[in-house]
């Protein structure tokens, strides 16, 4: 048995769904989102506003997102692109990729058995404090970071722009990688 709704609403409408065992797609939203996801791919696209996104074992895909958005998952994958505003990021199991650009204001990511991957078109326009336990590091040699406080099995680098005005990106990943590279810029729709 295959069921496919189509719901559309006002863009400025608050929207709060439970998917389970399925495919949810999100377009166009400018207020608030709840998603609670299990066994389940979530699609966004062109979202604003306050997101709160909690996901098992699914994927999360988003794409032009903008706000406060706050996503807790576990043994998900996710993939952010054209990504703004303020990000808190708790992930346990996954894969985590994320394009940021000039737009991005704060991203707090938590990671724990995870691969992570951060891609900047920008790379010296943000401020990075990176953590890692028992996990390897990865960052470009344009960036000179500087090293704190060694101690066995944690590595904690950080690295801080020149200009007045930077976006902060805090990363501690525990028990996975880490993996900071420049990226393309990124086209917007």
């Amino acid at each position: 048995v295959k069921v496919i709704y189509n719901i559309s609403v006002p863009a400025v409408c608050p929207v709060y769904a439970k998917v389970s065992y399925g495919l949810a797609d999100f377009a166009e939203l400018t207020n608030s989102l709840r998603v609670n996801s299990k066994f389940s791919l979530v699609n966004l696209n062109k979202i604003s506003g306050f997101v709160d996104l909690s996901s098992q074992f699914g994927d999360i895909i988003g794409q032009t997102i903008n706000g406060n958005v706050t996503i807790g998952s576990r043994r998900t994958n996710i993939t952010l692109k054209d990504i703004q505003g303020n990000f808190d990021i708790d992930a346990t199991y996954g894969m985590i990729q994320i394009y940021a650009d000039a737009g991005l204001l704060d991203l707090n990511l938590d990671a724990e058995k995870s691969q992570v991957m951060l891609f900047n078109s920008d790379l010296q326009n943000f401020r990075y404090d990176l953590t890692t336990v028992s996990s390897p590091i990865q960052f470009p040699d344009e960036l000179n970071f500087e090293l704190k406080q060694p101690e066995l099995n944690m590595q904690r680098v950080s690295y801080t722009p020149t200009s007045e005005y930077f976006p902060n990106i805090t990363v501690k990943v525990t028990f996975g990688s880490l993996q900071i590279e420049k990226a393309s810029k990124v086209k917007r729709p």
